[in-house]
């Protein structure tokens, strides 16, 4: 069940919004030292919510 739930809640956040970078230069994919490979420079993510899911969301 956690399982389906996680997934239905990231397909909301990636069909309910666009995404973009902060920043304009390449994602950097080097990775850190630890048990689950944190990355070395994290990802900085701007979103907005689309034109057609506004309605929706403000109901939540």
């Amino acid at each position: 069940m956690a399982f389906q739930t996680v997934s239905l809640a990231v397909g909301t956040l990636v069909h309910g919004f666009d995404w973009g970078r902060v920043e304009q230069e390449l994602v950097d994919m080097g990775q850190g030292f630890g048990i689950t490979l944190p990355k070395i420079r994290p990802l900085k993510a701007i979103c907005s919510p689309r034109p057609a899911m506004i309605d929706l969301l403000t109901q939540l």
